[in-house]
C-alpha cells in the first residue's frame, strides 16, 4: 500500500476523521478532512517487524520536532504495512533519560486492535 493510503485508512479507521485530502512534504503529512479540518501529522518509519512491539517512545527531540512542525498527531508507519498514530502530548507514560530529557511511551494502538 502506498504511504498517503496507509495514512488515509488509519486517520479513518483509528480516529474516525474522514479524510479528503493528505499532502507529504519530507516527514510531515498535512491533512484535510471532508469537514474543512485541518492538521499536520508527523511520520516515522520503522521496520514492519516492529508493528507488534506493546509501545513505542519519542525522545525529547521528537517532541520538539512535532510541536516545530505543529503536528498534533505522529504516526510510525511500519514498511507499507501497518500505521500506528497518537495524539504528540497524550503519552502513556512519560519519564526521562539518562541526560535528564523528557521521553513520551505510547501504548501501541496496533495492539489494541
Amino acid at each position: 500500500m502506498r504511504k498517503i493510503d496507509l495514512i488515509k485508512q488509519t486517520l479513518t479507521d483509528a480516529l474516525g476523521y474522514e479524510v479528503a485530502k493528505v499532502s507529504i512534504e519530507g516527514s510531515v503529512a498535512d491533512v484535510t478532512t471532508t469537514e474543512n479540518e485541518q492538521f499536520s501529522v508527523m511520520l516515522y518509519e520503522r521496520k514492519a517487524e516492529q508493528a507488534d512491539e506493546p509501545c513505542f517512545s519519542l525522545s525529547s527531540n521528537g517532541i520538539e520536532e512535532c510541536r516545530a512542525c505543529k503536528c498534533v498527531y505522529f504516526a510510525y508507519l511500519y514498511g507499507n504495512k501497518a500505521c500506528a498514530i497518537v495524539v504528540v502530548d497524550a503519552p502513556d507514560y512519560e519519564s526521562k533519560d539518562e541526560f535528564g530529557d523528557v521521553v513520551h511511551t505510547y501504548a501501541n494502538p496496533l495492539q489494541n486492535a
